[in-house]
């Protein structure tokens, strides 16, 4: 008899090599779960007689649990494959149930505590030696979560945490003992609560956020709290799972045809095959807005896992709406498009502007297509941007850059330090463009906030002078072409002036990098209106441009921005070790507000961070063949999981060689796609930007003083302060990029 199999959240984990026989033991137990070979058989004396195993191979079992439904139908919650011994500990000590308190469909392990505290309803917490009531001796640190007047009540109660991880997590008094509690008790909802209790969200929310029912739900969920586990019969628990907040936890194949549980098969791969959403991210993306929304997090916390799930969300809502998912560069982007198949192999994917489907493309490429198709009506746009009329642009190569010209400049009207070409195109780009200046006279008046360099009277005649002579150059010298920043301001002057739209829906990550052109450009891409505009970003992870305020550049999101807390990608220890890059600087996010990162917290763990000294060029190559050996012949780990980060392409040819040579080679990843490869991955810094490794080399990094390989032009840059900015925000990033485990060379 067909049957239906119910994967959680943590259950696709196991050693590499036996990802093939996990596979084949799923396959036939979807087709029937009476075939010969799956031994599926019940415990003795469990915690729930539901829990069974099955045999994966002679070594290894699966964790099954067995629901029947309404119509008979069977369905097993596949609960993970482990070594026999352990598989039979886990059916044995493991219920599967519905929440007695917010309706949670959820796997407890049914087991001592491992800690104890007195079990008061108020915000008093016994310690060793003091009876409630009575202040703990000063040497005695008092529990974190008591600090913020949280109650075991509150945990058991209202929130519906276990009794025993109640107690546990009620006597950590760090950070580091909460996250050893979690770990004890997996990574589940009670974890994740815990982290968010931590981070600073009160008790009423986070009760909202981790309940079957929510008043920001679209519709009601079917299943309410019940009183009495035991009484819990199986449809409950199935309908449990398949509600919306049970989806952070749960996904069904329904029988051997499920299209994506065939697609998982044939790619031979669980982590291309679905992703879990947490309740709040499931919020984001089913959410209408009735204007622009802005989501803020730092790396990991899944803001392009919402991005991708909204625009599948919004495609399935209305298959002929023209959905635009859009980026800094097109290397994102494409890596966007295979994690959007990856998702759903059945999405339509428009080829260009104003199609139906979802087209995903790098911001540039967006601008581009918008010049090609206003080619011969330019005129007013190019007039508006540059000061002529051209009916065309298009994108190109200037002879003479403002680089060049800056250089070349005389006189003492341009101090010699301001003739920093990346602080000129910087000026031209975050002031003169956006502001659409075409004279002296406005240049001398713009007020230019966020600059962070201030410019006299002489100085800004200075800079004009050297405008002036580039736009000649460019009127004179190359009709018709022009930067990609001015063929962006020109694009959204045309939009401007044109009646019908090319795009319903408009999703931008990466939002941090852009520049107010881009900004421009893409809110004169969509119309305003619901669900118009949706942005993601993380301030601290800034590496290009400079800091936008969005409200200047005709964004509004004033009351519809929040924030993302929680890291599901990297372990507490790289985590730890990435935002030590950020200390000792300002950030500012798109609305002008200051960030921190005392709230984000990882819900996973792992090794400590391992930093080698070692000498620089042979002696350095030989190190990370060693490692990229050692990981290599890991059984948990694909070799194109593993990567290599250096500062620059010069720096990473030379040690791609290397490494050649000691029969360590690696696939060098430069621009597009990152290739398929059964080799570790070699790349810069910036190259890594939006993407994840199980394990992360990071080279010529000092984690004592982080900007000790910051390069000479940007310590002489005159917005040194911004330039130390994103050199730290570039070390944050590139430590983040890593899952499990973090080396730095």
């Amino acid at each position: 008899m067909t049957t239906n199999i119910i994967m959680t959240r943590t259950s696709m984990e196991f050693p590499r090599e036996q990802t093939k026989k996990v596979f084949s033991f799923l396959q036939k137990l979807a087709t029937d779960d009476s075939t010969p070979g799956l031994h599926i058989e019940p415990m003795h004396n469990p915690a729930d007689a539901r829990a069974r195993t099955g045999r994966v191979d002679q070594g290894y079992r699966a964790v099954l649990f067995k629901l029947t439904d309404s119509h008979s139908q069977p369905y097993y919650v596949f609960a993970g494959a482990y070594p026999h011994d352990e598989a039979i500990k886990r059916a044995r000590t493991t219920v599967c149930q519905v929440n007695p308190v917010n309706g949670l469909a959820e796997l407890v392990e049914h087991e001592a505590p491992t800690q104890n505290v007195a079990m008061s309803s108020s915000s008093d917490v016994r310690f060793p030696g003091t009876a409630v009531g009575h202040a703990a001796p000063e040497a005695q640190r008092q529990p974190l979560l008591a600090e913020q007047g949280i109650t075991y009540a509150d945990l058991t109660d209202r929130i519906g945490i276990d009794p025993a991880v109640a107690a546990s997590a009620l006597s950590a008094t760090d950070d580091d003992q909460l996250q050893q509690v979690i770990e004890a008790n997996g990574e589940n909802w009670q974890g994740l609560a815990l982290i968010d209790l931590a981070t600073g969200l009160g008790v009423e929310e986070v009760v909202t956020t981790y309940s079957a029912q929510t008043n920001e739900s679209p519709e009601p969920d079917t299943v309410a709290p019940t009183s009495a586990v035991a009484e819990q019969d199986d449809q409950q628990i199935i309908d449990a799972m398949r509600s919306q907040a049970g989806g952070a936890e749960f996904t069904f194949i329904e029988g051997e045809d499920d299209p994506e549980f065939r697609r998982m098969l044939e790619e031979g791969s669980f982590q291309a095959w679905r992703v879990f959403l947490h309740p709040t991210q499931r919020r984001y993306v089913d959410t209408d807005y009735n204007g622009p929304f802005r989501l803020t997090g730092g790396a990991g916390t899944g803001k392009t896992v919402v991005l991708l799930h909204r625009a599948r969300r919004l495609a399935r809502e209305n298959p002929s709406a023209r959905i635009v998912l859009t980026t800094f560069t097109r290397s994102l982007a494409d890596a966007l498009q295979a994690q959007l198949i990856a998702l759903d192999d059945e999405i339509l994917l428009a080829e260009h502007l104003g199609e139906s489907g979802v087209l995903v493309r790098g911001v540039d490429q967006l601008v581009s297509e918008v010049l090609q198709r206003g080619q011969g009506e330019m005129s007013a746009a190019t007039q508006d941007v540059l000061g002529w009329p051209w009916e065309s642009a298009r994108t190109g190569t200037i002879d003479r850059t403002l680089s060049q010209l800056a250089r070349e400049a005389i006189g003492d009207d341009l101090p010699t330090e301001l003739r920093s070409g990346s602080f000129i195109d910087a000026e031209y780009e975050q002031v003169i463009l956006p502001h659409r200046i075409l004279t002296e006279g406005d240049y001398l008046r713009v007020r230019r906030p966020g600059r962070g360099v201030r410019l006299n009277r002489r100085a800004r005649k200075g800079l004009w002078g050297v405008i002036t002579a580039y736009r000649s150059a460019i009127h004179y010298g190359q009709e018709g072409i022009v930067s990609f920043s001015e063929g962006t301001a020109i694009a959204a002057e045309w939009l401007r002036g044109r009646r019908e739209p090319f795009v319903d829906h408009l999703l931008v990550d990466e939002s941090q990098d852009l520049t107010p052109v881009k900004f421009q450009f893409l809110r004169a891409l969509v119309p305003e209106g619901r669900n118009d505009l949706f942005l993601a970003e993380d301030a601290q992870q800034r590496i290009y441009g400079q800091p936008v305020v969005l409200g200047r550049w005709g964004i509004k999101v004033v009351g519809r921005s929040r924030r993302l807390r929680l890291n599901y990608r990297t372990t507490a220890q790289n985590l730890s070790f990435a935002v030590r890059a950020l200390q000792g600087m300002a950030y500012e996010d798109l609305e002008g507000e200051a960030v921190t990162t005392a709230e984000y917290r990882s819900a996973r763990s792992g090794p400590e961070v391992r930093v080698l000294e070692v000498g620089a060029g042979h002696e350095r190559a030989e190190e990370i063949s060693r490692l990229l050996r050692e990981w290599v012949k890991a059984s948990n780990v694909e070799p194109s999981s593993l990567a290599v980060l250096i500062r620059s392409r010069r720096e990473g040819d030379l040690l791609a060689d290397q490494l050649a040579r000691l029969g360590s080679p690696v696939t060098t990843v430069r621009r597009g796609d990152v290739p398929a490869t059964d080799k570790p991955l070699l790349m810069t810094m910036h190259r890594a930007k939006g993407l994840e490794f199980a394990r992360v080399i990071l080279v010529g990094v000092d984690p004592d003083d982080p900007l000790a390989s910051m390069p000479a032009q940007m310590r002489a840059d005159p917005d040194r302060d911004d330039a130390i900015r994103k050199e730290r925000s570039l070390i944050y990033v590139a430590a983040s990029r890593a899952r499990d485990v973090l080396v730095v060379l």
